[in-house]
C-alpha cells in the first residue's frame, strides 16, 4: 500500500510539529497525509481539504480545548508522552500561562519523585 505524502508548508514564525515531523518556519516537509490535521491539508478549488483522509483521534488535543480548571486535574493521570504531547499543543496553539505554570509543575513533581520501590 502507497503512503500518500502531502506538502505542508511552514508560515509561522515558530516550529510546526505535524505527523511526527518538525517543520522549520519558512520550510516545506512531506508528511504522511493520514498524520496531517484537516486544516493543515491543501485545498481544492472550492476550499475544502482534497482527498481528507479521516483524522485520527487525539485525546490530547482533545483535552487540551477543555478549561484550565478541567484539564489540571488530568496532568497526574497523564503518561510522560501525553503530558508532553499536550504541552507542545498548548504552546502552539493556546499558550495559556497557567496551563502551562501547572504543566511545568507536573514535570517537576514527577523529576523528584523517588522511583518505586520493586
Amino acid at each position: 500500500m502507497k503512503v500518500k505524502m502531502v506538502p505542508i508548508t511552514n508560515t509561522s514564525a515558530a516550529f510546526l510539529h505535524v505527523g511526527g515531523k518538525v517543520i522549520a518556519p519558512g520550510d516545506t516537509r512531506h508528511v504522511d497525509a493520514s498524520m496531517v490535521p484537516p486544516d493543515l491539508l491543501p485545498k481544492d478549488d472550492s476550499g475544502e481539504a482534497a482527498d481528507a483522509p479521516a483524522a485520527p483521534a487525539n485525546p490530547m488535543a482533545e483535552l487540551a480545548q477543555g478549561t484550565i480548571a478541567q484539564i489540571v486535574p488530568e496532568l497526574p493521570n497523564l503518561s510522560d508522552d501525553d503530558l508532553l504531547s499536550l504541552e507542545a499543543i498548548e504552546l502552539e496553539g493556546g499558550n495559556r500561562k497557567g496551563l502551562i505554570d501547572a504543566i511545568e509543575a507536573e514535570k517537576l513533581e514527577r523529576a523528584t519523585k523517588p522511583p518505586p520501590q520493586a
